[in-house]
């Protein structure tokens, strides 16, 4: 009969995963340079996370800041991290990384 992965397996799952995306990105012999490596296991990680992953499905990614936090910042008058907000909720987020670096990195 059919159940939900219990949290163990799911770990386990999401570990392998991680590791084939190491592993991939370690020997992926078409590129030579390590910081495009880097960037590239960081694009995979942020694929799994969004949910395009064929193996993975998607995964909330929300702050958890202490409990202290709001009122320690706003005691400073800084900004400070919410708690009930899903950083790809509306956009995804290996998309954002693309952007972020291509402008900085890439494009000499």
């Amino acid at each position: 009969m059919s159940r939900p992965h219990t949290a163990d397996e799911c770990r386990e799952k999401l570990i392998r995963h991680l590791v084939g995306i190491r592993d991939y990105w370690l020997n992926e012999s078409m590129v030579s340079d390590e910081k495009k490596k880097l960037d590239g296991a960081i694009f995979s990680i942020l694929v799994m996370i969004d949910g395009e992953s064929t193996e993975m499905p998607a995964f909330l990614l929300m702050p958890a800041p202490h409990s202290d936090d709001a009122e320690f910042h706003q005691g400073r008058g800084e900004n400070y991290w919410p708690k009930d907000v899903d950083l790809a909720a509306d956009r995804e987020l290996h998309h954002a990384w693309s952007d972020a670096i291509r402008p900085r990195d890439y494009d000499h």
